[in-house]
């Protein structure tokens, strides 16, 4: 197989970056691999002890794409954060489209073209986020690069936007951070209205951009998108496109302290016990539901691991208020900002994970085989939750949405459903959880497409065809 360089670009959030920089990670067996991202995030990457190697020793090259980026993960309905993300997205289009115009190529004939400051050589195949598309699909196109779309989220995604267009209904209401997405109807049409700017800042780039990209990645097992992957595969404008399916791609974090914390925590309890709450790193919740999932806590009486951010701690009761290790009153649950979630949901103490039900918490609970109470915020978290409860191992709590309009949920329904999940959801999780675990098998179906993949890379031209530039 011949060995070409790949430039992975990541969206900087961190739900785009993980899988992204688990890909690069699996790339690099075959390609030499470097993952650019913004230089904010590359910093909290090393903070974070992210393995940057594959299981071979090979390594990902970080490189951070200098712009001004000041990103936070916190509540995306508050205006003053929306306002911060729109300045964060302007800074992130002119930084990579800067990197782009100046990024090394091998040109035709063999030659290189070398760059001062740039410290990686010619690169041959661009792997970028569906959510870039807008950013860098025209330099893409204007340097002859050719590129592949990687996709983060579920595969309703990619389907709304090749299926998206001037009849797409729209609603200037909406907001695009903190509303939630819908399915199609059963004939495949979208009748919930979206919001303006996801039209045209993210469904229509990218439809524009599939025809001509050489393949779209999706951080997706198989089996268990099965229908929805068919579905996009067999709508007109993707009919030529490959699709690979190379997920769930969940990153192997290095041990620290803790780790040794929740390791030890989780070996002190018995198999199923123990209650896993934790709602990502975008949504915060308010106040008085806070009050209310630490008193359904309470009243179940089962051990629990609840990842909460530490400026939320002000709204605990004050039997809930954490020791400095983490510890609540009586010893009974653990409360921390940050949880090592991949181990969490691998171990069997664990018995339900109420979750927001984001795309890498799905694919994580759905690998450890733990059925989900769904408690959706915004964005595609909805259509994930509904994954989980068509295939019997979710229970629904509430589409709640955000602090802002979002429906408050008492002890005693979260009560309800945890019980729930437990009694009527556990079985069918567990039976998915062991059809997760042979993904990437020597023979499993993801190990399968990535080896394609990484086939296709190294016979992809190192130009862009003249219909590509024509088409832009």
């Amino acid at each position: 197989m011949d060995r070409k360089h790949v430039l992975c670009i990541s969206f900087p959030i961190f739900g785009h970056i993980i899988p992204l920089l688990e890909l690069a990670k699996k790339l690099c067996e075959f390609h030499d691999v470097t993952f650019a991202v913004s230089s904010s995030r590359t910093e909290e990457l090393k903070t974070r002890n992210m393995i940057l190697s594959s299981e071979g020793g090979h390594q990902v090259n970080l490189f951070g794409i200098t712009d001004e980026v000041t990103w936070e993960d916190s509540d995306p309905s508050e205006p003053l954060n929306i306002q911060r993300m729109m300045k964060n997205r302007a800074s992130i289009r002119q930084a990579i489209g800067q990197l782009l115009r100046i990024l090394p190529r091998r040109n035709p004939g063999g030659t290189e073209s070398e760059t001062p400051g740039i410290p990686f050589g010619p690169v041959d195949v661009i792997i970028y986020d569906c959510f870039l598309s807008q950013d860098v699909f025209p330099v893409c196109i204007e340097r002859g690069f050719p590129f592949i779309l990687f996709n983060s989220t579920n595969a309703h995604f990619p389907y709304e936007a090749v299926m998206s267009g001037d009849h797409t209904l729209t609603d200037p209401q909406l907001n695009p951070r903190t509303a939630l997405a819908r399915r199609p109807d059963a004939a495949g049409q979208f009748i919930h209205p979206i919001a303006v700017m996801k039209l045209q800042t993210l469904l229509l780039p990218v439809k524009k951009v599939m025809p001509m990209a050489s393949g779209l990645i999706m951080n997706s097992f198989r089996p268990f998108e099965q229908k929805e992957i068919s579905v996009l595969e067999h709508a007109e404008s993707m009919k030529t496109i490959p699709v690979y399916c190379v997920g769930p791609l969940i990153p192997k974090e290095n041990p620290t302290e803790q780790h040794k914390v929740v390791t030890d925590f989780l070996a002190s309890q018995s198999r199923s016990s123990l209650i896993y709450v934790a709602f990502g790193s975008m949504a915060t919740l308010r106040a008085e539901q806070i009050r209310d999932i630490a008193k359904a806590l309470e009243n179940l009486s089962q051990p629990f691991i609840w990842s909460l951010k530490q400026k939320l701690y002000q709204h605990l009761p004050a039997n809930f208020q954490p020791d400095k290790i983490g510890f609540t009153t009586d010893k009974n649950g653990l409360i921390l900002p940050w949880t090592p979630q991949t181990l969490i949901l691998s171990h069997p103490a664990v018995g339900c994970f109420v979750s927001h039900c984001g795309w890498n918490s799905t694919l994580e609970a759905m690998t450890g085989g733990k059925p989900v109470v769904c408690w959706p915020q915004f964005a595609d978290q909805l259509i994930n939750a509904e994954t989980l409860v068509e295939r019997n191992t979710g229970r629904m709590l509430s589409a709640a949405g955000l602090k802002l309009d979002g429906e408050f949920v008492p002890a005693s329904r979260i009560e309800e459903a945890i019980r729930a999940a437990k009694k009527n959801h556990a079985e069918d999780a567990k039976k998915w959880g062991e059809q997760f675990q042979t993904a990437w098998k020597v023979d499993g179906c993801s190990r399968e497409e990535l080896l394609i993949l990484t086939s296709r890379i190294s016979e992809i031209s190192g130009t862009a065809s003249e219909e590509m530039a024509t088409n832009l």
